[in-house]
């Protein structure tokens, strides 16, 4: 099937006359319904084709595995001209404060669901363009769903997934560990010590600013401690304790910064251990003899599961972080683990500060490091599968899979990722402002958010990383950064 048959189906018949006889104005519907047109300068259009490039050590040339593309952007310089220019410039102010999904449409193509997305920014030249406002917007086409989902809840879905996840990946696991001799059990015993000194490290003083959460992570650890002969034996219950563990920490009710950081410490420390060197008979997976065999010959195969594990349920935690927050939009609030997490933090009287989103760009950038480490993730797993083997050609009878806990996750991240998107319409965006005058920082604040109380100060002053000077005056021609829904 041809482009053209792709695009307009196989029924496709070109349209009569020439571009000039069907090109059309311009104009943006908000979700209100009211049609606003506009002029404009330039119509221009942009889109990302998605995809990873994977090279390979004595290999020449690149492997380019291919994702699909992403929805189209819309970049425009929207300009509002006459004698009240600037009666229309509130109209457009107010129609892309709105939440949800309006109507673009532009010369030579049909009318597009939309939302305006990032910054927008508003300029009024009195000297040289006296008559005239413009408007600098990026609308993006949207599906109108967070990654296409059957369910309506974006936050159930991804605690749903992430449950699949846990049960896939201790499957995967339990068969990829091959602890067949006395030599191989006390290797893996040893790297066992060291994985969890790393969770205690990176996640335990998070887990201690909520005291019913650190009581639960303390025990645990123990409990693996004091039984870890026994756990070596069954390695599904190992797995499921190993995931119980570095899962609690996601859970306390305080900064989401702190957490998201945490855990990108942690599977960066996963990333940071030796990469893996070629394993013995059973290559990557169980071998015959693999709970009575002799020697050490698995080690590396054994490692590299672990490590695997420990990294792939580090990502797990930075998406149940972004749903146990307080942030009061959204629908992870509903929740039952995480209203009563909220509800244990509220009681103990634990440090809250920072644990909810309040702005579309906060939720969006944690959206972003979701799927960024899921990326690094997936470069890491597949640079060792390859070194495991020796080559990146992979011979006949080893079990290479990664089993179906590596699609859980991907699906858990896009489902975690979509509901930070979706939630992103229900919060403050990020508005510009040029001051045409030297500005007090109090004055300012009073005027862009209508109070001047203290959260609302210092959250204006720390968006904009105002400096000690410019707290006493802000200068003309500053660009300030406020938020509103």
């Amino acid at each position: 099937m041809g482009l053209k048959e792709r695009i307009f189906g196989t029924t496709y018949t070109p349209r009569p006359g020439g571009w000039t006889e069907r090109i059309s104005g311009a104009a943006y519907t908000p979700p209100s319904g009211v049609r606003i047109a506009f002029s404009y300068q330039v119509v221009t259009e942009e889109f990302t084709l998605r995809g990873t490039e994977f090279q390979f050590s004595g290999f020449n040339g690149s492997y380019v595995q291919q994702h699909g593309s992403s929805g189209r952007r819309h970049p425009l310089r929207i300009l509002l001209s006459g004698d009240d220019h600037d009666i229309q410039a509130d109209v457009f102010r107010a129609a892309f404060q709105e939440s949800g999904i309006g109507s673009l449409e532009l010369p030579l193509k049909e009318p597009v669901d939309v939302v305006p997305l990032g910054d927008v920014k508003i300029s009024q030249d009195y000297v040289s363009r006296s008559n005239e406002t413009a408007f600098e917007v990026v609308f993006f086409e949207t599906t109108g769903l967070a990654y296409l989902t059957r369910q309506d809840d974006a936050a159930s879905a991804a605690s749903v997934a992430l449950e699949k996840f846990g049960n896939d990946q201790a499957l995967d696991f339990s068969q990829a560990v091959d602890l067949g001799s006395v030599a191989e059990k006390a290797s893996f015993k040893e790297t066992l010590k060291n994985v969890l000194k790393q969770v205690k490290s990176t996640t335990g003083k998070i887990a201690a600013v909520q005291q019913n959460i650190k009581d639960e992570f303390d025990d645990a650890l123990d409990l693996v401690d004091e039984t870890i002969d026994v756990l070596i034996k069954d390695p599904l219950t190992l797995a499921f304790e190993t995931q119980r563990i570095i899962a609690l920490p996601s859970q306390a009710i305080t900064s989401i910064g702190a957490r998201l950081d945490g855990y990108s410490d942690l599977s960066q420390s996963m990333f940071n251990f030796p990469t893996a060197t070629p394993g013995g008979p059973g290559g990557l997976g169980p071998h015959p003899g693999r709970f009575t065999g002799t020697g050490n010959d698995a080690q590396p195969t054994n490692n590299f599961a672990l490590y695997k594990l420990t990294a792939a349920n580090s990502i797990a935690g930075m998406v149940s972080s972004t749903l146990f927050t307080s942030t009061t939009a959204g629908t992870a609030g509903q929740l039952p683990a995480v209203s009563q997490s909220n509800a244990d933090a509220l009681d103990l009287g634990s440090d809250t500060g920072d644990s909810s989103f309040s702005t579309a760009d906060q939720a969006i950038t944690a959206a972003e490091v979701l799927l960024d480490q899921l990326a690094i993730y997936a470069t890491w797993s597949d640079t060792n599968y390859t070194a495991i083997n020796g080559t990146d050609i992979i011979p006949t009878g080893v079990n290479t899979e990664e089993g179906d806990s590596t699609e859980a996750l991907r699906r858990a991240v896009a489902l975690g990722a979509g509901y930070l998107i979706q939630l992103s319409f229900s919060l403050a965006r990020g508005r510009n402002y040029r001051t045409d005058g030297p500005r007090n920082v109090i004055e300012l604040c009073a005027e862009l958010y209508g109070t001047i109380d203290e959260n609302t100060l210092n959250f204006f002053i720390g968006s904009n990383g105002f400096t000690g000077d410019e707290i006493i005056e802000i200068p003309t021609g500053k660009d300030v950064v406020f938020y509103s829904v």
